[in-house]
């Protein structure tokens, strides 16, 4: 084990042996052993960027008309396919949108790969067009 500030390995160690959580045989686990000067930017790029690498956040976009329970509509496929909204942008004034049309950006949550694509094409399905920005 390398060097960690503080007593941060016999707590590690206690960790250990008490059995305090749970974990599959083979499985992974990776502590962080830090005295707390963790820079939390650089910490939520990896974590994004693992959770994209595994298909477990998708961001997209799509254009809805821009009328009462358009959005609604579009959150409906989502939650009927169990994709949990993370964060929703709503854009009715940008130039390349049309006057009628509104364009929304979603962050999902998605269980992995088949469920991202199952999502898209439930999308698709139901006429809209989408355009993954990660």
């Amino acid at each position: 084990m390398g060097r960690v500030p503080g007593g941060t390995d016999r707590q590690y160690n206690r960790l250990q042996r008490t059995g305090a959580f749970d974990y599959e045989d083979g499985e992974v686990i990776v502590p962080v052993l830090s005295g707390g000067n963790i820079d939390l930017n650089l910490l939520t790029t990896v974590l994004i960027r693992g959770l994209v690498e595994t298909g477990r956040y998708l961001r997209l976009r799509t254009v809805l008309k821009d009328r009462p329970g358009a959005l609604q509509g579009l959150t409906d496929v989502l939650a009927a396919h169990r994709a949990n909204i993370y964060a929703i942008r709503h854009e009715r004034t940008a130039r390349d949108v049309a006057m009628d049309d509104a364009e929304v950006e979603l962050d999902l949550e998605t269980r992995g790969p088949e469920h991202v694509a199952e999502l898209l094409d439930a999308l698709e399905a139901h006429g809209y067009e989408t355009e993954i920005l990660v």
